[in-house]
């Protein structure tokens, strides 16, 4: 077999199509089909078709990858998952996430470090957080090490929450206090560090608990 053909692709100028015995076939990067020498008249088995379609596939995998990483910071299964629904096939997953992984495109332990800021500043206690964190793919030891690195004292961060946004709830009234502690509960807080917080706001309003 030989390559009859090698055109720029009209919808995306980086890309090749190529063809063979005057039949498209596959199509590679511009710079994949320099680095690989495919170029017309050259001889081509369908050997050296697989290996350049499982660069095409990678090539176009990584072109993914880079644009998702470059709108937002992802885990590494979120990554996944989203080649996966591109279609991707698990060996391309795993080659395109060991080079984000080795260029530190995507990194789970920095990913924690920044969903912990932005989860303090919705409010969020670390039970919600964790949940959260699993749910997105990170595995528990990552997890852990970054709660343990985590400045956090989830009492006063309730006590200032209920300042701001329970300042004039009766909480010796039993339903009102019970909607307060449910809030702070579906928020992720432990019930000790929310039953701390409550009795102290309650003492320091001069209310009988």
């Amino acid at each position: 077999m030989k390559i009859t053909d090698v055109t720029p692709q009209q919808s995306n100028k980086n890309r090749v199509s190529v063809f063979v015995d005057g039949e498209y076939s596959f199509s590679l990067d511009g710079a994949d089909a320099l680095r690989l020498g495919v170029k017309t008249g050259a001889q081509i088995t369908e050997k050296d078709i697989e290996i350049y379609n499982l660069e095409s596939n990678l090539s176009k995998a990584k072109a993914k990858a880079f644009d998702i990483v470059a709108r937002k910071m992802v885990t590494e299964n979120e990554l996944r998952t989203k080649l996966t629904d591109k279609g991707y096939d698990g060996m391309i997953c795993d080659i395109v996430i060991e080079t984000m992984r080795e260029y530190n495109y995507i990194n789970d332990a920095d990913y924690c470090v920044s969903f912990f800021d932005y989860a303090v500043s919705k409010g969020w206690g670390k039970i919600k957080i964790r949940a959260e964190l699993k749910r997105r793919g990170v595995d528990e030891s990552t997890v852990s090490a970054a709660m343990a690195e985590y400045d956090d004292c989830p009492e006063q961060r309730i006590y200032d929450l209920l300042c701001r946004k329970f300042t004039d709830a009766d909480l010796k009234d039993y339903k009102q206090k019970q909607k307060v502690l449910r809030f702070f509960a579906s928020r992720g807080f432990d019930f000790d560090s929310i039953q701390s917080a409550v009795s102290r706001f309650i003492s320091e309003k001069g209310e009988d608990i």
